[in-house]
């Protein structure tokens, strides 16, 4: 099943998310996500001024691995996170022909992997506070955040024991672990505080102080004590939270060369152009001679239509082949070294008639003056990518049989040609003061089509941007679940 979430970050870049669960009787995974932005003409975003090049300086995949959240009350019971972290610590320490390289990678991994078990897990439970804060009471609130202490407790309890393993493997990924913790249960208790009643926020005073105490003491660095910390302080979480859930990410690299087919398509233009001036020459050579004015002009000729006829075939094949050939080719990694995946990428403007039924009925339906849309120039940017992932028990190792894919849209190129930041309204009355300017926008429509199988479902969302960025977004179609 495929779930779409969208989110806007900044003025000018938007993140599309897909939720995939994976059906574990499949052996890959492969879906496509065929991406389109309906550009008014006035913003000069043609194949003539934009290109797929200029696209991906501003774009942005990222593929990491999905976690469910598990009860708190199992983090420290039998066969818990806990007890996980325990017998691979021990399997670590005790496998010294292990080599250290791979013994570090696996006890790092072990560490990352309970304080993402129990940041998920505490920000479920939470959340499921925050769902019923009008019925909560004490007892409730207390059972949570003391089963949440007792997990940080026991993982804090390790410390002394595998000081002496961190330093032969050269890491502090426990410490980091640890402030990690800290730091996102402060978060959850501020999520939560800012909504319970008057008569339930000491209950939770005293669990944050005992924690505020604690990270003051250990991690010193992770308190603003100052207003100008503040920079400091973001950029260090910024770095803890990046280093942890690191193991979820899995490792994109693109993919260098051209693609045999596309060699393909060349050589075979290039056998094309060379057959022309080929059956030239033989068939002037034998009319005139080997050593004639009229076999010179008819060489020239040949030559001079041979490389316009390869020209012409090399464009006319590969826009045929197209769908086979991408512009960009991304692999995944898991660990660095093993491939579970790869990613073909397409950027180029296509012609309305090439758009999909449903797409183009949507965005028929959406237009707001129907009238004043006739004749006007649209024109419409795709971006195209198909997925193909392992779904192999290797990669899902300990976590739920799902993936997050997260692409990041920047906007910015497409309103650089915006002239007039501002226009006035018409003035309707005689006694109307002068009206102040308004922002001069304009309507983006991205209409987003998910196919995996012989399922698809589509979206499309109206943009509202100015020169300044994106003024608000209006989801119109929404996609359903797949």
């Amino acid at each position: 099943m495929i779930r779409e979430t969208f989110k806007l970050e900044g003025k000018t870049q938007i993140d599309v998310t897909q939720h995939i669960a994976i059906p574990r009787e499949i052996d890959n995974l492969v879906y496509r996500v065929d991406t389109y932005f309906f550009l008014p003409g006035e913003l000069l975003i043609n194949e003539h001024t934009y290109s797929g090049t200029d696209f991906q300086k501003g774009l942005k995949n990222y593929i990491r691995l999905g976690g469910r959240p598990r009860p708190m009350k199992s983090l420290l019971g039998k066969g818990g996170a806990m007890d996980e972290l325990r017998t691979d610590i021990a399997i670590i320490s005790g496998n010294e022909r292990m080599p250290e390289n791979y013994r570090r990678i696996e006890y790092e991994c072990a560490v990352k992997r309970f304080a993402i078990i129990y940041e998920r897990s505490l920000k479920a439970a939470n959340a499921k506070l925050i769902e019923s804060i009008e019925t909560i009471d004490a007892k409730t609130l207390r059972e949570i955040y003391e089963l949440a202490q007792d997990a940080r407790a026991a993982y804090r309890e390790l410390a002394e024991d595998i000081a002496s393993l961190e330093q032969k493997l050269g890491t502090r990924a426990f410490a980091f672990c640890d402030e990690y913790m800290s730091v996102s249960t402060a978060n959850r208790m501020t999520e939560l505080y800012e909504q319970l009643p008057l008569s339930l926020m000491p209950v939770l005073d005293g669990y944050w102080l005992s924690e505020k105490v604690y990270r003051d003491k250990h991690y010193p660095l992770a308190t603003a004590h100052y207003p100008r910390d503040k920079e400091r302080l973001l950029y260090r979480w910024r770095g803890i939270r990046k280093y942890v859930n690191s193991l979820l990410f899995l490792d994109a690299k693109y993919e260098n060369g051209t693609p045999i087919l596309l060699h393909s398509i060349y050589g075979f233009a290039a056998a094309l152009s060379m057959i022309f001036a080929t059956v030239i020459a033989f068939a002037w050579q034998g009319k005139y001679g080997s050593l004639s004015i009229d076999l010179f002009v008819a060489l020239i000729i040949a030559y001079i239509f041979k490389d316009r006829i390869k020209e012409v075939s090399r464009a006319k094949l590969a826009r045929i082949f197209r769908k086979w050939i991408p512009d960009r080719r991304l692999n995944f990694y898991r660990g660095g070294e093993q491939t579970v995946g790869s990613c073909h990428e397409s950027f180029d403007f296509i012609r309305p008639e090439d758009l999909q039924k449903d797409v183009r009925q949507f965005r028929d339906d959406a237009r707001q003056i129907p009238f004043l849309n006739e004749g006007r120039t649209e024109n419409i940017f795709r971006y195209r990518k198909q997925v193909t992932l392992k779904a192999d028990e290797q990669l899902f190792k300990r976590t739920s049989y799902n993936i997050v894919d997260i692409t990041r849209f920047n906007m910015a190129d497409f309103l650089r040609n915006i002239d007039n930041l501002y226009s006035e309204l018409p003035t309707l009355e005689l006694n109307e003061p002068d009206n102040a300017p308004v922002a001069k926008t304009y309507h983006i429509y991205m209409a987003r089509r998910i196919t995996l199988g012989d399922k698809s479902a589509v979206d499309l969302t109206r943009l509202s941007v100015s020169a300044e960025g994106i003024r608000r977004w209006e989801v119109l179609v929404s996609a359903i679940p797949i």
